[in-house]
């Protein structure tokens, strides 16, 4: 357990979010302000209670660049000033700001999407995004990834990599079985590496993105039919 003692000049509002890390020890992860490890080797001359100094004057900062960002509606830098982790949080704050309106906020949408790497752990906050009936949606694509998707066929064929079952039902989908190979290998599972073949019609995409040769399809899973799944070795 962290001794609170060690901590007591650090910010209230970050005490809440100490927690231990069983490898590396006290560890910080606020949604604005994250250091992995708080037992970081520090310079001869610098003091613990320096570095608490400093994690603090970050957080004022950051506090100060997010209210500045909502007076001027600068809703890209709103949700980057916060932590990767919080970030599809603060994209759900920013709708809440626009009036749940998305049809200025869907590239916003995409770069986050983009960035986020727990999409399966938050899938019913970005079912709500997704499913948003707005005539917009098409702005999260750039104009090649629009051509592309217009000339694919009404039933595409995609495919998908996981490592568990329970992942199969997922919004990302891709159409390269070579990438969806590479992202069944990427993490270890109980059950995979696992490929997916399925089908979706062009209708209900709700999205393509070409951002890291991904070749993404993003799709509501019941608009997704699964047609065979088998393990890779």
């Amino acid at each position: 357990m962290i001794d609170q003692e060690d901590f007591s000049e650090l910010d209230p509002e970050l005490r809440p979010f100490l927690y231990t890390n069983p490898v590396i020890g006290p560890s910080l992860r606020h949604p604005l302000v994250c250091m992995p490890s708080l037992n970081a080797k520090l310079p001869p001359d610098f003091e613990f209670a320096n570095m608490i100094q400093l994690v603090n004057a970050a957080l004022r900062q950051k506090k100060e660049q997010k209210q500045s960002a909502i007076n001027e509606r600068g809703w890209f830098t709103y949700v980057f000033l916060h932590e990767r982790f919080y970030r599809t949080e603060a994209l759900i704050e920013c709708i809440r700001f626009n009036e749940y309106d998305l049809a200025a906020l869907w590239e916003l949408v995409r770069e986050v999407w983009a960035d986020s790497e727990n999409v399966y752990g938050q899938a019913d906050t970005w079912h709500q995004i997704w499913s948003h009936a707005c005539s917009q949606k098409w702005t999260a694509m750039t104009p090649v990834e629009r051509s592309t998707l217009r000339r694919l066929p009404n039933a595409i064929k995609v495919w998908r990599g996981v490592s568990n079952f329970d992942a199969v039902r997922g919004m990302s989908w891709t159409l390269s079985r070579k990438k969806a190979e590479w992202f069944a290998r990427r993490w270890s599972g109980p059950d995979g590496p696992i490929l997916v073949r399925a089908q979706v019609n062009k209708a209900d995409v709700c999205t393509y993105l070409e951002g890291r040769n991904e070749h993404e399809i993003v799709a509501l899973p019941h608009h997704v039919s699964v047609l065979e799944m088998h393990p890779l070795t």
